[in-house]
């Protein structure tokens, strides 16, 4: 192996070449840690998500009709309560932007038009919307949005 290397050392043709094949193995690499680097972030952010649409649902059930079997929750209830928990609980900035301690954006969540919604009857939250980061390496340049669609439905279990 070590002969190999000395040899295209020697020729200035197999210099270039491994020049070349180590830039782009190197090159590559850093796509791939990019890649689950990103992916890395947008698992955590839909745990937070997941975890506030899960609780909104359950904090805002109505006690009054959940003795007679029936599963409400109110619209304004439900909405609030997934907007504090995300600006409260999940560490997120009022815009629900991931913050470094240096102040520097991680990542952030924006919401479709209409992609928060609440079926007050069946007692079910569905958000839609966007994780937006940005990239480390400079290859890749501007945002990387990727979409989530999430939803959580209270559940009445009787046992006989």
């Amino acid at each position: 192996m070590v002969s190999i290397l000395l040899r295209f050392g020697r020729d200035r043709r197999g210099f270039v070449t491994l020049f070349v094949l180590l830039y782009c193995l190197i090159a590559f690499a850093g796509l791939i840690a990019e890649y689950f680097r990103i992916m890395d972030l947008a698992q955590e952010a839909e745990f937070v998500l997941q975890r506030g649409v899960n609780l909104s649902i359950v904090d805002t059930l109505l006690d009054s009709s959940r003795r007679d079997g029936i599963l409400l929750v109110r619209r304004d209830d439900v909405e609030r309560r997934l907007r504090d928990y995300l600006s409260g609980e999940a560490n997120l900035d009022g815009s629900y932007r991931r913050l470094t301690r240096d102040g520097d954006e991680v990542w952030r969540i924006e919401f479709d038009r209409g992609g928060i919604t609440v079926d007050e009857e069946n007692a079910s939250l569905s958000v839609k919307g966007v994780v937006i980061t940005k990239s480390i390496m400079s290859i890749l340049t501007g945002e990387i949005r990727i979409p989530f669609s999430l939803s959580s439905r209270a559940t009445r279990f009787d046992s006989y």
